[in-house]
């Protein structure tokens, strides 16, 4: 996770519930003028020499604060950088303070690149598109593309805009249905076809 020149208008940047996984990058590199990053409940791993899990560059120090996080590193890589090398976390937190709660583990991923033997997302199947139109018609106002079907959560609106959603038959997502302003998406289970 590459964070450059981050800054808030007021308050903090707050990167939560994260995996992520660089077996030959840094896990996290906050640099330039970034500002009040706060990094809580992530899992963060590592790898290769001259890599670290958490990467902080002097000119990013600015509010940043970490804690409650799994931090792994492996293959040469080191924990952190803050002006200097950190080896471990008791280094970390003695010396700067932070990930006074964090834990410095394997995380004992079962299935690291799931059932696909591929790490991450890849664009695989829903292209699901919100429409300001009663009748599906016009530009998007946002399109995400996801293969996690069924979909499901709510979806916010402004305006006139009803927040109607659609899958993209093309793609063989099934139906889905047209919700109603403060209603649930949901999505029918993928049949190959359109309705």
């Amino acid at each position: 996770m590459w964070l450059d020149n981050v800054q808030t208008s007021n308050g903090t940047l707050s990167l939560t519930n994260n995996t992520v996984m660089e077996l030959n990058a840094d896990a996290v590199q906050i640099i330039n003028n970034s500002q009040n990053v706060r990094l809580k409940n992530n899992i963060l791993w590592a790898g290769g020499a001259g890599h670290y899990a958490l990467n902080v560059a002097n000119t990013a120090q600015r509010g940043f604060s970490s804690d409650y996080n799994l931090i792994y590193f492996t293959g040469g890589a080191k924990f952190g950088f803050w002006q200097n090398d950190f080896g471990t976390l008791a280094d970390w937190r003695y010396e700067l303070g932070f990930d006074t709660h964090s834990l410095s583990a394997d995380p004992l991923f079962v299935d690291g690149d799931g059932n696909d033997n591929v790490r991450g997302l890849q664009n695989m199947g829903a292209e699901v598109r919100i429409l300001c139109q009663r009748d599906f018609s016009g530009t998007p106002a946002a399109t995400l593309i996801d293969r996690a079907i069924p979909l499901a959560g709510p979806l916010a609106h402004s305006g006139d805009c009803r927040g109607q959603v659609m899958a993209n038959p093309s793609v063989g997502v099934g139906r889905s249905t047209c919700r109603q302003p403060d209603s649930t998406l949901s999505t029918s289970t993928p049949t190959g076809r359109s309705d």
